[in-house]
């Protein structure tokens, strides 16, 4: 279960990365 946690997290953060880049 952390492990999965992790992934969602690190998923978010690469999303909110992206609407970074599309924001500029």
């Amino acid at each position: 279960r952390l492990s999965g946690l992790g992934i969602s997290g690190t998923l978010g953060h690469h999303l909110s990365g992206l609407r970074n880049v599309n924001s500029l």
